[in-house]
């Protein structure tokens, strides 16, 4: 028996709701400006805003990716 994997959980839940809304915008990569942090000047960052997902409490700050920093 193969073993599958399927990701539950809070996170899962806002990474599709922030894939959603980034695909209703017209961007290709989007991540938390949290998650961006992490990684700054390895990425660029085109548009960003702060939007309502579903089941959040408070906005999510997120930023389209635009490709690797030169």
């Amino acid at each position: 028996r193969q073993g599958h994997v399927l990701p539950v959980g809070d996170p899962v839940a806002a990474a599709m709701e922030m894939h959603h809304r980034a695909r209703v915008l017209g961007w290709p990569i989007v991540a938390s400006v949290n998650a961006l942090r992490l990684i700054t000047g390895a990425v660029k960052v085109g548009q960003r805003g702060l939007f309502e997902l579903p089941g959040r409490s408070t906005p999510v700050d997120m930023a389209e990716l635009t490709g690797r920093a030169s």
